[in-house]
């Protein structure tokens, strides 16, 4: 596939430029390392400038590093994910780091212990008009 057939990739929009041309016996290589549900990591060994497409819903709670800098993932196809990756050995790690989790999160510890001082209030009042 090469960036013509992908109406919104634009080469010059990334640090990575125009993609080279595929020489003649050179093949890329990408081996998934650890696949948990949170967390994938993969070493890619890719002969040119690539796009590199995981066969994983785009969902837009996931992070990515390449090399361990941040790297943006793109949705290819409306449903796959898709991130730039430079020639040459690259580590890649997916991060699940949803926002909306965060919050939920933190809403539920926090009226937890809103319903915890409010049960121990109350058990403190009964005490002391019982004793």
């Amino acid at each position: 596939m090469t960036h013509e057939t992908l109406p919104w990739w634009k080469p010059s929009r990334y640090s990575h430029g125009e993609p080279e041309q595929p020489t003649h016996g050179s093949t890329s290589s990408a081996k998934i390392t650890r696949y948990e549900s949170e967390y994938i990591s993969i070493d890619a060994a890719p002969v040119r400038n690539a796009l590199l497409v995981l066969g994983e819903k785009y969902y837009q709670g996931w992070r990515a590093t390449v090399d361990g800098k941040n790297a943006e993932i793109y949705p290819v196809n409306y449903v796959l994910r898709g991130f730039t990756c430079n020639r040459g050995l690259t580590g890649i790690e997916f991060f699940f780091d949803p926002l909306p989790f965060k919050i939920g999160k933190w809403l539920t510890l926090v009226s937890f212990a809103f319903f915890a001082r409010c049960g121990a209030g109350m058990w403190i009042r009964q005490t002391r008009r019982e004793g």
